[in-house]
């Protein structure tokens, strides 16, 4: 072995020491990492059972929200339904604790811009269904900024026809003018709805959350007219459980329905439309491909009736033409057999002459040679 194999086997054995050493600190990087997050996060939820005041919860929960610590819909919203459930039970808070409630209440919610108004018509939809939606916001100090998610909503009740219009992104901010875009494509029927919305408009930085009391106080005309796919079950929540209910959803012999995620629900009937809209186009598709065909096919179609027609003519003809031949043939064969019958009585009869003049040949011939004969006898006489 050479001297620089020696040296190059050297340096490899060096870097795969240097290699295996970063692999160490790396994963006991990752291990102090791991142990910290998992201490910060039995603190976390350890203050947040405690008894905090609402200005420490709500600057709490700020902190932990945008850092990315704490997800909003966990167990904070299993504390709010069980604290909503102690107060229908009679049970009497402190203020402290009501103001805590509805710093929650407002945390969870998420912060709203009412009195949101079109400036003017959004633009056509592009190719790829993207358009501009240009609004006013009631205060310059709307602290509204570039690609915020906003959820935007008519400002009215939904018994009253209040609807849903989009998830929409924010593209540009100009004092109390907001530019915004469609977050998910729009079909042409959500776009109709969007223009035909005059405003007031509402936007949410969350969508609401699913509460059982949500739908508290509505009849069931309203339900039926919000929810017609749904509204049954609504009605059903507190009602004495069926012995087919899911034992989750029975609670003290009563059923409780199971909550919403709107936000999952509303990806879910987005990704669902879109397999429809492509089902839609892909049937369309190929109804049109089998339009296609089918025209091609009639028009075969209407060829092959006119060859069908031009050959059942030639038929006729050709039948009338065998006809006409048979006919012709029956009346050769007819005269030829009465020729051969004419022919075959003309052979008899020259067979019959034949035979009588061979006859009269022979008389004539003995009676020549009898003659003869005689003639020459009487020669020899004289």
């Amino acid at each position: 072995m050479s001297i620089w194999n020696k040296v190059l086997l050297g340096f490899i054995f060096l870097l795969s020491l240097g290699f295996f050493y970063m692999a160490a600190r790396t994963l006991k990087t990752h291990q102090v990492w791991r142990e910290s997050a998992q201490k910060y996060e039995q603190a976390i939820r350890q203050t947040l059972k405690g008894p905090l005041s609402s200005e420490e919860i709500s600057g709490e929960m700020l902190g932990l929200v945008a850092k990315g610590t704490l997800s909003p819909y966990n167990e904070t919203i299993q504390e709010i339904l069980q604290e909503t459930e102690a107060v229908r039970e009679g049970e009497q808070k402190s203020l402290r604790s009501l103001r805590a409630a509805l710093d929650r209440e407002l945390f969870m919610r998420g912060r709203v811009w009412r009195d949101v108004r079109p400036a003017k018509r959004p633009t056509e939809p592009n190719e790829k269904g993207e358009f501009e939606l240009m609004v006013d916001m009631a205060s310059e100090q709307h602290q509204l900024t570039d690609k915020m998610v906003l959820y935007l909503f008519e400002e009215k009740l939904a018994q009253d026809g209040g609807r849903y219009l989009g998830e929409f992104r924010v593209s540009g901010v100009g004092g109390k003018q907001v530019t915004l875009n469609p977050a998910k494509k729009m079909d042409q029927e959500e776009y109709n709805r969007l223009v035909k919305s005059s405003g007031p408009w509402v936007i949410y930085e969350r969508l609401p959350m699913d509460r059982h009391d949500l739908f508290e106080g509505l009849s069931e005309q309203d339900l039926k007219a919000m929810m017609p796919s749904a509204y049954q079950e609504i009605l059903r929540h507190g009602q004495p459980a069926k012995a087919d209910d899911p034992p989750e959803c029975v609670v003290d012999g009563k059923y409780q329905r199971p909550l919403i995620d709107f936000a999952l629900a509303l990806n879910h009937a987005h990704i669902r439309r879109s397999q429809l809209i492509d089902l839609k186009k892909a049937a369309e598709r190929d109804k049109e491909m089998i339009d296609k065909a089918l025209a091609v096919a009639q028009a075969q179609q209407k060829v092959y009736e006119q060859q069908k027609e031009e050959a059942e003519k030639a038929l006729k003809q050709m039948e009338s033409e065998r006809n006409a031949a048979a006919a012709h043939l029956k009346e050769v064969e007819e005269r030829l057999a009465a020729n051969q019958a004419e022919i075959q009585k003309t052979i008899d009869q020259i067979q019959n002459l034949t035979r009588q003049i061979a006859r009269i040949q022979l008389e004539v011939s003995r009676k020549i040679e009898e003659r003869t004969r005689a003639a020459l006898q009487a020669d020899a006489v004289r």
